[in-house]
């Protein structure tokens, strides 16, 4: 296996104004944006909700009214946030999904584009901002019956053996942060779960960080790449991945979500009083 850099990251308070000048995120920063969508009633969504192209959108009739409502927003709080870094009105961006689902801005139309991904699950969303390659992954914690199983088929005996020290109650939450770390750093490959999981090896070092490694056999680097996980609600676990190697992470979250459903440009263009000021976390500061 070809092993990873692993990169401890300290708390730095940081300000707003910080995320009003699109230059002030230089390569190795990542900028988080969090919104909560659970108070969000059933008809609030309105016309201006304008998911990304996508395959398999029509399976969207499948989900309950509150993951549709909840997956609109998503959107909008992505195309809230672009706004902010390219000052471009929401409505306006020009997105495209490539082969393999992972949306980008065309360049085209954004020269000075930033790199992005999204991901929710249930009623919050994440996204993430950055300048080089990444991936973020949310998931929510739930108990699995078949454990065991799942395990067999995404995990290494390596990964088994650390989930199998925990207390049997703290399993659960185990996985899923083995299973945020791997589908984020895939997901900043911008391959999602095309390949095996099992070709690659994540083992959680402490609270956050973790050991990336992957199988020799494969043509996935692991060098200049961080893996790591941030906290959120306790029912929730999220990790992002980045290359070149992780500096600095911002987290912030987005208050007011009815901004979003209401409208997508005065939601964005109104960021300042949309937010509340999050933590950095930097290296430098060790």
């Amino acid at each position: 296996m070809k092993n990873g850099a692993m990169v401890g990251l300290k708390v730095k308070p940081s300000g707003a104004h910080e995320f009003r000048n699109p230059a002030r995120l230089p390569a190795g920063d990542v900028h988080i944006w969090i919104g909560d969508f659970g108070s969000l009633s059933a008809g609030r969504l309105g016309s201006e909700a304008r998911p990304l192209p996508e395959r398999g959108l029509d399976r969207r009739r499948d989900l309950a009214a509150d993951q549709i409502r909840w997956r609109r927003a998503a959107h909008n709080l992505m195309r809230s946030v672009l706004a902010i870094y390219t000052s471009t009105p929401p409505e306006d961006l020009d997105l495209s999904v490539d082969a393999n689902g992972k949306p980008h801005l065309r360049r085209a139309s954004h020269p000075d584009a930033f790199e992005f991904n999204l991901s929710h699950s249930g009623s919050l969303a994440v996204v993430a901002v950055g300048r080089g390659q990444i991936g973020v992954d949310i998931e929510k914690i739930k108990d699995l019956p078949d454990l065991d199983q799942v395990t067999l088929r995404c995990m290494n005996l390596q990964e088994r053996r650390w989930l199998g020290r925990l207390e049997k109650e703290d399993r659960a939450a185990g996985f899923f942060r083995i299973w945020t770390l791997k589908e984020a750093y895939l997901k900043g490959l911008g391959v999602g779960l095309r390949l095996p999981l099992t070709s690659i090896e994540v083992i959680p070092d402490g609270r956050c960080d973790c050991r990336l490694r992957v199988d020799n056999r494969s043509d996935l680097a692991a060098d200049g790449w961080t893996l790591r996980t941030f906290e959120l609600p306790p029912e929730y676990i999220a990790a992002v991945a980045a290359q070149p190697a992780l500096n600095r992470i911002e987290i912030n979250h987005w208050r007011e979500p009815d901004r979003l459903t209401d409208n997508v440009s005065r939601g964005a263009m109104m960021m300042a009083e949309a937010i509340t000021t999050g933590q950095g976390r930097s290296t430098a500061d060790e």
